[in-house]
């Protein structure tokens, strides 16, 4: 019941449940084939043959309950992305080609060779179900193989940079997703340099106690308000100490405690963001 709510669950992908279902069938036949009809006829079968079958139905067996179909349910249900699920499918699968397909298809072929077609009988029904279990995990197993093989080298001995720069020059190779956000990216303005935002934002006045009280009415409205993330229109805050300077309209501005200041920024009007 655990293991049918596992496989069965919505979220796993189809792919692996299915091979997982298809190579239990498959091995089952395995196991009832060598026990049932290759230990029993020892007059017809080499003892090496019947001792092979039975040691790549065992070896096989243990390879896909341990292995693969662990790899498989793995990869359905706890990859994050799609070259891990890929990655642990194609283990899956490559463990079960070399320790059973492979094997089983060599040794039911040269028992076939030796007695010939049985009238359709259960050994004959297993050897059917070898091919085809075969063909389609060695074509899958030499692809992805290659694959892989062909992806290392690049890694170790080839130009990947230059193969990246290649794809991006060349918009037919460009997926829609990447076309997308590259159309996007065109559109929109590039982020402003840090050394042309022209308001910057300092540590706030300090009060000190002292024996010359102050007017709150001689600060401006706009510090009389918490500072936000940009600073005032116009201003450029500053450590100036004892000094007085000019803001846009022209008014000479003092804060008390001396340390921030306000100056005109003579380029540009506009906000930006501010640095802390």
């Amino acid at each position: 019941m655990l293991l049918y709510t596992c496989v069965v669950e919505p979220s796993i992908l189809l792919m692996p449940s299915a091979l997982i279902f298809l190579y239990f069938g498959g091995v089952t036949v395995s196991l009832v084939n060598t026990a049932e009809f290759f230990q029993k006829r020892n007059d017809v079968y080499p003892s090496a043959l019947i001792a092979a079958h039975l040691s790549f139905c065992v070896i096989g067996t243990v390879a896909f309950f341990c292995v693969s179909s662990v790899f498989w349910l793995w990869s359905a249900k706890y990859s994050l992305t799609h070259a891990e699920r890929m990655w642990r499918l194609c283990v899956g699968l490559w463990f079960v080609f070399f320790f059973k397909d492979l094997p089983l298809l060599i040794i039911e072929t040269h028992a076939n060779w030796l007695v010939g077609w049985q009238n359709g009988n259960f050994m004959d029904v297993s050897f059917i179900l070898q091919i085809i279990f075969f063909v389609p995990s060695s074509l899958a197993s030499s692809a992805t193989i290659s694959w892989y093989i062909a992806g290392f080298l690049e890694r170790q001995f080839g130009d990947a940079m230059q193969v990246a720069l290649q794809e991006k020059e060349d918009p037919r190779r460009v997926s829609p997703e990447v076309a997308a956000q590259l159309a996007v990216a065109s559109v929109l303005h590039p982020p402003l340099p840090l050394q042309e935002m022209h308001y910057s934002t300092t540590h706030p006045p300090r009060i000190y106690p002292s024996s010359h009280p102050y007017n709150r009415s001689t600060i401006p409205s706009f510090l009389r308000q918490p500072l936000s993330a940009s600073a005032p229109i116009n201003y450029v805050a500053a450590d100036y100490n004892n000094d007085f300077v000019l803001n846009q309209g022209g008014v000479h501005v003092r804060l008390p405690g001396g340390e921030l200041r306000f100056v005109e920024s003579e380029e540009d009007s506009a906000p930006y963001p501010a640095v802390i």
